[in-house]
C-alpha cells in the first residue's frame, strides 16, 4: 500500500489556511463583540462563510484525492488534483472579503467561482475515470 505522502503535503498548506480562516473569524468576533451568529456584520458574515465552506468541502475532497493516490494514481494528477483544490481554497476566502468590502461588485466572485468550480469538477470526474478503467481492466485481465 503507498501512503498518499502528496495529499498530506498539501493538506498540511491547507490546515494552515483553515486555521488562518479561523483567527480571522475569531478576530471579527472579538472586535465586534459579537459572541453567536454575525450580529448583522457583513464582513463577520462573510468570514464565517468562508470558514465554514472550507470545513464542508476540504475533507471530503482530500479523503478522496487521498484514496486515489493510495489506489496508484500518477503523482502528477494528485499534484494537478491538490494543487486546483489549493488555488480555490485561496481564492474563495478573497472573493468573500472582495464581496463583502464592495457589495457592487459581490456577484462577481460567486460568477467567477462558478465557472472555476465547473472546470474543476469536469478535471476532478476525468481525472478519477482514467485510473477507475486502468484499474478494472487490469482486475479483468488478472480473472481470466
Amino acid at each position: 500500500m503507498h501512503l498518499p505522502s502528496i495529499t498530506a503535503a498539501y493538506l498540511g498548506i491547507l490546515a494552515l489556511l483553515y486555521l488562518v480562516l479561523g483567527l480571522q473569524v475569531s478576530r471579527l468576533r472579538r472586535g465586534n463583540k459579537v459572541l453567536f451568529g454575525d450580529g448583522g456584520n457583513i464582513k463577520l458574515r462573510s468570514a464565517i462563510r468562508a470558514h465554514a465552506n472550507f470545513v464542508e468541502y476540504v475533507p471530503i475532497i482530500v479523503l478522496m484525492v487521498a484514496l486515489l493516490e493510495i489506489s496508484g494514481m500518477p503523482a502528477m494528477r494528485v499534484h494537478l488534483l491538490m494543487g486546483a483544490l489549493l488555488v480555490a481554497r485561496l481564492l474563495h476566502p478573497l472573493g468573500m472579503y472582495v464581496g463583502a468590502a464592495n457589495p457592487a461588485v459581490s456577484n462577481l466572485p460567486g460568477r467567477h467561482s462558478a465557472h472555476f468550480a465547473g472546470h474543476a469538477r469536469r478535471s476532478f470526474t476525468a481525472a478519477m475515470a482514467i485510473p477507475a478503467r486502468r484499474h478494472l481492466t487490469s482486475m479483468h485481465d488478472k480473472s481470466l
